[in-house]
This record gives structure tokens, C-alpha cells and sequence, in this order.
């Protein structure tokens, strides 16, 4: 009698966990994580705006841009662990999906911490949903969308 007593048991607990092991498996989403390197360099904010002030803060932050009255339209990046000399990089899609603009800048920090920006006049630019890509030291790291109306 222990020996169909222990058989069931055995049973019914391979019965739970396969259901418990089906429940965790859905096939309409899931996600996952990481955790960066302490040294690694990374983007603390990125926007962009109409305008970045004299002590290189972002001014008028937005998505969209007007091309008869924004005269710019910049992308302004903060960055943390980029100690010693580095190249910051922008490559802007047009809404047809076509790389149209390539920008970089270099910069050496002392503090590993680095504010940079990038602009364009929208004026000169096609109407529509524009992709910016942002990246460091040929290392991709975020990308923007915006649009420019008329």
C-alpha cells in the first residue's frame, strides 16, 4: 500500500509542477534585464528641444518641430562614465528611412560625467517623422523620433 501511496504522491507533484511550468510559458510577451558595468558609459537623459540655454540645459523639449518657426532643432545628450577623451556621434534618418545628416563631436572629460549637443535647421529639412541615432565611440547607444510640420 506505501509503494501506490508513494507512486501517487510522485504523480500528483509531477502534475503540479508541468502545470505550474505551462502557466509560466506565455507566448504573449515576456522581458528581461541586465545590469550595466559600473564603468560602462552610459546616457543619463537625452531630448530633443528647441534650444539648449547658456549653461547647456535644454530649453523647449519637444517631439515636434515647425520648419517656418523653430530655427533649430537640437539633440541634447548627457552622458555618465566618460572619463578621458571620447566621440559623440548622430546620425539623422529622414522620414524616408535614409540616413540625410552625420554629425560628431569630441570631448574629454575629467569627471566622467559630459554634456554634448547636435542641431539642425529644420527649415532645410523634409515634413515628417525623423529618427536621430545616438552614438559613442562607434557604439550605438539610443535613438529620438521626431516630426517636423510646416
Amino acid at each position: 500500500m506505501n509503494t501506490n501511496w508513494g507512486n501517487h504522491m510522485r504523480m500528483v507533484v509531477v502534475f503540479l509542477v508541468s502545470i505550474l511550468l505551462f502557466a509560466a510559458c506565455d507566448s504573449s510577451g515576456g522581458g528581461g534585464g541586465t545590469t550595466p558595468g559600473e564603468t560602462d558609459a552610459r546616457i543619463v537623459e537625452s531630448f530633443t528641444c528647441r534650444d539648449v540655454d547658456a549653461q547647456g540645459r535644454p530649453s523647449g523639449i519637444s517631439e515636434v518641430f515647425y520648419s517656418d518657426v523653430d530655427q533649430r532643432i537640437y539633440l541634447w545628450v548627457s552622458w555618465k562614465n566618460v572619463r578621458d577623451t571620447h566621440i559623440a556621434e548622430t546620425v539623422w534618418y529622414n522620414p524616408g528611412g535614409h540616413k540625410d545628416y552625420e554629425s560628431s563631436e569630441e570631448f574629454t572629460s575629467t569627471t566622467g560625467e559630459q554634456v554634448v549637443w547636435f542641431y539642425l535647421a529644420p527649415g532645410s529639412m523634409t515634413m515628417g517623422r525623423w529618427e536621430v541615432e545616438i552614438w559613442l565611440d562607434n557604439e550605438f547607444h539610443r535613438s529620438h523620433f521626431f516630426v517636423i510640420e510646416n
